[in-house]
């Protein structure tokens, strides 16, 4: 049971990393939106969009490959860290040329322009403490990164007060976390130097040709990736204005941070099914992992994502006020993401550890096209509605894409999973259709228990199923790692 513990304990402190993430990021949601307003609030998420953006030319996938590779060889972390912080700094220089050519060309104001450099900075400090991060989830020491994010998101929120107490302008949201991801750098380098986690010598132009090969593909797919991610928000902006990037793109951000769920169990489960992908005779064993994963997190998913449809308008208004009343209507279309974003995150990860990235570049670039078509249609037409419409979509044919290609590989995997969740919970929403004397959140709290009932009832947990799952990490996922 060594290996289940692990990733248990790993799992508690990856959830407290990752919880103290999405309150911060809610809490400062709800401070900004109402600091800035709604227009305002549109240009913050527009030039953070765009930043995010530029930088994923940085990003590579590079702290994905360096977990595999780390984990499938212990003794390469010095040279993979030296490796990745120099094709980083490399690609670091590239993108801050192409911000400085954006901003320039643009003509925007001076206001805008210093704001986007400045975030620009600060999205390059998070890149440059990557390979770091990646050397402590390799070698599972959690605890590092939990402590990290606390503090940081600690102080992100009291300096953000501060910007809205003392009424210090809208550069000063930039500045702020600039400072912020500043000292989280300095206290990643200070555990990375306790931990003899070496990055000061020179970098051998093999490793970084390896590291820049495997990273390509990758790269290119979270590229593509980060551009269907913010290609709504773009055309609402060039079709529509500030208001309604503001209006999709707040509820957009609150999806985007539900995936907490699937974060933690790739932090917790990626080494080791990194190591289940070292041949293809290991194959199964890395089958019997990502099936039973996916399984229950499709399970998780359908109860949640009724939850937020039902309550979108009033988490919403909570989150950012009721001058995002409107939001509502979009988070109520863009929450069935979630399910799709969800299980793809694992197929994702299968593709890496199996060394088939290349296929990850295919299904980018076909949503991401599916997407700006998508999103042309209905924006003119729809506005913030139409481009919730769009990225709904698009997130189904990306996750359809995926699942076929870890299916190829992976000889066994179907989707026959599935079916007695939906059964199960669309017999709970009929029965709870025809309840109509009961208040809503009531009538919530008994659907999660018909549905819990239901799925009993269906058999749709199996303990041989559980023990294959446990045994399968003790022995193979922890023998590896011996």
């Amino acid at each position: 049971m060594v290996g289940v513990i692990r990733i248990a304990k790993n799992s508690v402190l990856v959830l407290i990393a990752r919880m103290t993430d999405v309150i911060s990021s809610l809490i400062l949601a709800g401070i900004l939106s109402r600091y800035l307003g709604v227009r305002d609030y549109g240009n913050y998420l527009f030039i953070m969009g765009l930043v995010l953006t530029i930088t994923s030319f940085a990003h590579l996938g590079l702290p994905q490959i360096l977990v595999r590779e780390m984990s499938q060889n212990r003794d390469s972390m010095a040279k993979l860290v030296r490796a990745g912080l120099m094709l980083t700094s490399i690609f670091l220089c590239v993108t801050g040329l192409i911000i400085l050519s954006i901003v320039i060309i643009s003509g925007l104001s001076s206001a805008f322009f210093l704001s986007i450099l400045v975030a620009f900075v600060s999205e390059a400090i998070v890149l440059f403490s990557g390979p770091f991060v990646s050397a402590f989830i390799s070698f599972e020491k959690m605890q590092y990164d939990a402590a990290v994010t606390i503090v940081n998101r600690l102080l992100v929120i009291g300096l953000m007060i501060c910007v809205s107490f003392f009424d210090l302008g809208f550069i000063s949201v930039f500045v702020s976390a600039a400072t912020a991801n500043f000292c989280r750098l300095m206290m990643i380098l200070y555990i990375s130097r306790k931990t003899n986690i070496e990055y000061i010598h020179g970098v051998e132009k093999n490793d970084l040709v390896y590291l820049f090969k495997q990273t390509l593909p990758v790269g290119l797919s979270f590229i593509v990736t980060q551009l269907y991610l913010y290609t709504n928000l773009f055309i609402l902006k060039m079709l529509r204005g500030p208001e309604d990037v503001a209006l999709f793109q707040a509820p957009f951000s609150i999806i985007l941070k539900l995936q907490i769920l699937p974060a933690i169990l790739i932090v917790a489960f990626g080494p080791v099914m990194a190591r289940l992908a070292v041949s293809e005779t290991s194959y199964s064993y890395l089958k019997t992992v990502y099936t039973y994963i996916i399984k229950n997190l499709f399970i998780f998913c359908l109860p949640l994502t009724w939850f937020c449809f039902f309550m979108a308008k009033d988490i919403t208004t909570f989150i950012f006020g009721d001058q995002f009343l409107n939001a509502g209507i979009s988070f109520q279309i863009i929450i069935w993401i979630i399910g799709f974003q969800f299980l793809n995150i694992f197929s994702d990860m299968v593709l890496q550890v199996i060394f088939k990235q290349q296929r990850l570049i295919l299904s980018s670039c076909v949503v991401f096209i599916s997407n700006a078509v998508l999103s042309f249609l209905l924006i003119s037409e729809y506005g913030y509605v139409g481009g919730s419409i769009a990225i709904l979509i698009s997130a189904g044919i990306l996750f359809g894409l995926n699942f076929y290609f870890v299916s190829r590989y992976l000889k066994g995997v179907s989707l026959s999973f599935m079916i007695k969740p939906i059964c199960s919970f669309l017999l709970v929403l009929f029965i709870c259709s025809k309840i109509t004397w009961l208040s809503q959140p009531f009538l919530v709290v008994l659907g999660f228990l018909l549905y819990t009932v239901v799925l009993f009832a269906l058999r749709v947990f199996s303990r041989s199923e559980f023990r294959l799952f446990v045994k399968t990490i003790n022995e193979r996922g922890y023998q590896l790692a011996a």
